[in-house]
């Protein structure tokens, strides 16, 4: 019977197992009859052997990177559990440190800036570029900052070149009690809770700014931060906006502000302090003298004229 009339399922099974034996040491009873046909067996062989050869090294590489890594976190939990052995740690506590470990181990990353050596390769206005496109977007939902860009074009590129990103994992201590605080952070990813001396824990989440007052006074926190999730923080450290107030026309500015934040700070009841948030504008102004409200309006169109 000619192949033609036989059916429609079997011409393609026929057909489907022509093709896979043409990529692999299998056989069957279809053989080229002509020129032709022996020339496309050849193309369909040479095709098989590249691509055939190609998904097995991508595979045999993914296996040996599985592979290396597992073999490191295995090394690192095996060096733990030596380490607790030798210091005589109680078996039921060294458990749930050898299960905090795992945990942390089993999170994956985001890439960090010097995970990314090409970086460095890049021109200095260009990395600048890169850091005020990471950061400016979380800086500018603070109401004075978004004010000075107007002020001076290059504070913004200025400041975003100090800050950084931090990385913690679920049960990290963010924010420590009654420590002097000297660099804000900012959720970028992730959830916190935050528990105040006295009060109810209530949870943080993405776009809270956590340490502000720092930037303005001396500034000891007054509650505890705990991660809940992964996080990724953008820490701006107070060094930082000191640096670039000092090289740009916005001085005058930011003592105003500061002075009104410390003028309100000053007025608050010790229960009602916090390290979270920031203070709106309109009460700045409300803190300010009818006087220095004049000024601090002269100077913001000054600085920006």
């Amino acid at each position: 019977v000619p192949f033609s009339e036989l059916g429609l399922s079997f011409q393609y099974t026929t057909s489907l197992h022509w093709a896979v034996c043409s990529m692999t040491p299998g056989s069957m009873e279809v053989h080229p009859q002509n020129s032709w046909e022996r020339s496309m067996a050849i193309v369909v062989i040479m095709f098989g052997l590249l691509f055939g050869s190609s998904i097995i090294s991508q595979l045999s590489a993914m296996m040996v990177k599985m592979q290396i890594q597992q073999q490191e976190k295995s090394a690192k939990v095996l060096n733990l559990r030596k380490f607790l052995s030798q210091q005589q740690i109680s078996p039921s506590f060294a458990h749930q440190v050898e299960r905090v470990l795992l945990d942390r181990l089993s999170v994956s990353h985001r890439l960090r800036e010097q995970d990314v050596e090409a970086l460095e390769l890049l021109p200095a206005h260009v990395q600048a570029q890169i850091k005020e496109c990471m950061f400016v977007s979380h800086l500018v939902r603070h109401q004075l900052l978004r004010q000075l860009p107007a002020c001076s074009p290059t504070f913004m590129r200025a400041l975003c070149s100090k800050v950084f990103s931090t990385y913690l994992a679920r049960g990290d201590e963010l924010l420590p009690p009654s420590e002097e605080c000297k660099t804000v952070r900012i959720i970028r990813r992730g959830e916190a809770v935050y528990q105040c001396v006295g009060k109810d824990t209530s949870s943080v989440g993405e776009g809270t700014w956590i340490g502000e007052p720092c930037l303005w006074m001396q500034w000891t926190t007054v509650g505890r931060v705990e991660t809940t999730s992964a996080c990724e923080l953008v820490s701006l450290p107070r060094e930082a906006l000191s640096e670039a107030v000092a090289k740009n026309r916005v001085l005058g500015v930011v003592r105003m502000y500061g002075s009104a934040f410390r003028c309100m700070v000053a007025n608050m009841l010790e229960e009602d302090l916090s390290d979270i948030g920031f203070m709106d504008m309109g009460e700045a102004m409300f803190y300010l003298t009818g006087d220095m409200r004049v000024r601090y309006s002269a100077r913001v169109r000054r600085a920006a004229g």
